[in-house]
């Protein structure tokens, strides 16, 4: 019966109530039962019928009638607290399971007992729902894919879940082509006036040389190509956790404080879009490959006029500003870094790195927009 359900239509059917654990238990091919530690308790233990007994379970799961498709980031993540408190005073060290699921109104969310973190999860929501990697990443969880194994020293059946049930996977040609925007960005920096911002994080004698505009000794620095890596690291990875954190939860996530991006219910990428013309004619990922390996003569970047090489003008996306928004990006970039701190507020904003990370990256947009918004429409 299971197999001729789609995960769809039990997810449309979840209603944060303990009968919704009871439809999801069926789903995933599981009889549900109480907590052996305190039956009195609301949590429920998905069992498998591959065990002997009921002395292991796989999952506990427990119905979140306020978890829902519009519960934020800080929600969601908050939710491991509980994880550790079932794991350390609901179930203790006599009952064990593999993971703790979440069951709310038309959302699923699901954590590894031991080994995980908050970020460590798999989120089934309407916006995920059809995307293959989430389903993928669902079926590990069913009964049909566990393993269950007699532990070598008698302490009974071990039940185990494959780890890419909580994977996160990312294309060849994508990574490819953020290495280019990496390469494009130490560029940009080193050659502009943007590694002003630099200065006050680099040895004395690299701070001589940014002050200097001595480029060719900044370059061999090693102080200065540290912290430049850094920095750039963190503008790359800030582009990729948004647009990660906005397929997961939904754009709405971001909108906090009152600070939104003016675009109703779209994310970062279609805010970018409202601005510019694209003709998009990205090369293979081969050729971009080429690209990477290729060394560019910084003296000859020019961040207003030339600031690819017509091999990489070629390779990339062309990007017109549209007529009336010539402001519009140098505000976007603005808006996103503040709602991306507020709601995130991890290390990609801390201390002077991020400080300086979020300067540069404002700056550029103010200064080159387009330059700015090609790496979102690259990677898109």
């Amino acid at each position: 019966m299971a197999d001729q359900i789609q995960i769809k239509d039990v997810l449309d059917s979840m209603m944060g109530d303990q009968e919704s654990i009871n439809v999801l238990a069926d789903y995933l091919g599981y009889t549900v039962g109480k907590n052996p530690v305190n039956p009195d308790s609301n949590l429920r233990i998905y069992f498998t019928d591959k065990t002997e007994d009921k002395s292991t379970g796989v999952m506990a799961v427990l119905a979140m009638p306020d978890l829902n498709e519009d519960s934020n980031i800080i929600q969601i993540r908050k939710l491991y607290e509980q994880v550790i408190d079932i794991k350390n005073n609901q179930l203790g060290s006599d009952f064990s399971v593999s993971v703790v699921g979440f069951v709310g109104k038309k959302r699923l969310v699901f954590f590894p007992m031991v080994g995980g973190n908050r970020d460590t999860r798999l989120d089934i929501n309407p916006q995920t729902v059809d995307i293959d990697l989430y389903k993928r990443n669902l079926n590990y969880l069913k009964n049909d894919s566990i393993v269950v194994e007699e532990s070598p020293f008698g302490f009974g059946a071990e039940i185990k879940i494959d780890d890419k049930a909580f994977r996160r996977e990312l294309s060849s040609g994508f990574l490819t082509m953020v290495s280019l925007y990496r390469k494009k960005l130490s560029e940009w920096i080193t050659a502009s006036d943007l590694k002003k911002y630099l200065e006050n994080l680099v040895s004395d004698k690299a701070k001589v040389y940014i002050e200097q505009n001595n480029i060719n000794e900044l370059v061999q620095d090693d102080s200065y190509k540290k912290v430049l890596s850094t920095v750039v690291d963190t503008i790359s990875l800030r582009q990729l956790m948004r647009r990660f954190l906005e397929g997961y939860y939904g754009p709405d996530s971001f909108n906090v404080d009152g600070i939104a991006l003016g675009v109703g219910d779209g994310t970062l990428d279609e805010a970018i879009e409202k601005a510019v013309n694209i003709a998009k004619n990205v090369s293979e990922e081969k050729d971009i490959k080429k690209l990477n390996r290729q060394k560019t003569s910084i003296e000859q970047l020019d961040i207003f006029k030339a600031s690819f090489t017509p091999e990489e003008v070629e390779a990339t996306s062309q990007v017109q500003i549209k007529e009336g928004k010539k402001d519009y990006l140098a505000n976007l970039s603005k808006k996103a870094s503040k709602q991306f701190e507020l709601a995130y507020g991890g290390d990609l904003f801390a201390g002077s790195i991020g400080d300086a990370a979020t300067k540069i990256d404002n700056e550029l947009a103010k200064q080159n927009d387009v330059d700015w918004a090609k790496p979102y429409i690259d990677t898109k």
